[in-house]
Order: C-alpha cells, then sequence, then structure tokens
C-alpha cells in the first residue's frame, strides 16, 4: 500500500499528519498514513488489520463491509499458498522465473470472472502460505462455507469528506463505488484482553473448519466407495 509519507511526500503535505480526535483517544500518533486511489474494479477480500483506522474519502464513494472480531469462527480463515496475477500480454519479468501457473486456481477464476480470462494465476511456492480469507459475505458459497450462512454483516457506504472509525480485528471488505481517493490513518492498538478473547475464538473457529473439513472428506470417501 502506498505510504503518504514515505512514497508521496508531495501529497503529504495536502492532508493532516493526523487526525487530532484520533490522536487524543489512543494516546499515540498514527503509525502510518497511505493513500487508497481506485474505481469500481477495486475490490479487497475480506481481512483484518492490528490497527485502529480512521479512514477519510476525499473524493468518491467507498463501501464497506464489516462484522466484527467474533465473526472468525465463520470465516474460514487458513493458510493459501501465494500467488500473483499475470496478464497474457505481459512480458514476463525476471521475479517471475521461480513461479508457476496454477491450473485450478486459474480455471476457478476464468469460471467466475469469464471476462477476465486474458489473466492467469501464478503460484509462488518459495514464498510459503498467506493467511486468507476465501468467504465473500455478500456473496456467501452455502455449500462450500455452511458456517458463514449465520454471518450478517453491516454495510456502510463513506462518501466525500466522512470518517469512518474501523476498530482494530474487526474484518471489513472495502470497495469503490466509483473513481474515489482516501486517506487512512493506522494506530497502533493495544494487545489487551480483546486480543486474547479474539484468539481464542479464532482458534475454535479453526477448530470447528477442521472438523467439518474431515466429515466432508469422510462422506466424500464413503460415496466414492459405494460407487466402485
Amino acid at each position: 500500500m502506498p505510504l503518504l509519507r514515505d512514497q508521496f511526500p508531495g501529497l503529504f503535505d495536502e492532508v493532516p499528519s493526523a487526525v487530532g480526535l484520533a490522536v487524543e483517544t489512543f494516546g499515540n500518533e498514527p503509525e502510518a498514513v497511505n493513500i487508497w486511489i481506485g474505481d469500481e474494479r477495486a475490490v479487497s477480500t475480506m481481512h483484518k488489520d492490528h490497527y485502529e483506522n480512521f479512514y477519510c474519502v476525499v473524493k468518491g464513494q467507498k463501501h464497506f463491509t464489516l462484522l466484527p472480531p467474533s465473526a472468525v469462527g465463520c470465516l474460514y480463515e487458513k493458510e493459501f499458498p501465494s500467488a500473483r496475477y499475470r496478464h497474457s500480454e505481459s512480458p514476463k519479468p525476471q521475479e517471475e522465473d521461480n513461479l508457476v501457473v496454477d491450473l485450478v486456481a486459474t480455471e476457478r477464476f476464468h469460471e467466475k470472472y469469464p471476462q477476465h480470462e486474458q489473466w492467469t494465476i501464478l503460484s509462488s511456492p518459495d514464498k510459503g502460505d498467506t493467511p486468507w480469507i476465501p468467504v465473500d459475505p455478500l456473496d456467501i458459497d452455502k455449500e462450500r462455507y455452511p458456517l458463514a450462512e449465520t454471518l450478517n454483516p453491516i454495510e456502510v457506504v463513506l462518501s466525500a469528506g466522512e470518517v469512518l472509525y474501523l476498530p482494530s480485528l474487526w474484518y471489513h471488505r472495502a470497495a469503490h463505488l466509483c473513481p474515489t481517493i482516501s486517506v487512512n490513518y493506522w494506530h497502533d492498538m493495544e494487545f489487551d484482553c480483546r486480543y486474547v478473547y479474539f484468539n481464542f475464538v479464532h482458534d475454535i473457529g479453526a477448530a470447528m473448519t477442521a472438523l467439518e473439513e474431515e466429515q466432508q472428506n469422510a462422506e466424500e470417501e464413503q460415496q466414492n466407495a459405494e460407487k466402485e
């Protein structure tokens, strides 16, 4: 993500270095000030940040889908292989020498987004796995993620001149509704009892997901055995 202070110092002079209410509330200066620029094509997956977040829209509109930390047990968060997209007409950069085309992931991507068949997904075995959430709360695959049916997300549309306080560890999906420019301020969170509670719920969710996968695998094995 572009850090205003380091990558765009000229633009950093155009915005306040901090939000007074945030500094007073959290008792510290921002750890980072970020700029976000995009249009309707820019959509994030559901994720969380270990920061207290003051999000300010400068121009345009942004749509947030929010879930509290307690929802972690229904989000099927787990480790996935690191990957990146590559356009069919793009020259192959040197850093992609160790990447391979993930045929299964690319096929699924094309099935869901047929208008983007010119893109392929490259996996990166050397970089290890990355924590990721496959659930889209606005388009839940109930067959693959039945626990996600219980989710009750909060939806917020933020317009120019408005500020959203996004507490640390809250899950959020962000989408631009039009060409939009935003600036947000990250403040360090307190790793107190709330963090301990979050880890507790996270571990319960991971155990539930693992149990569900074991049951599904057992059912598939039984069905295959019956066919034979």
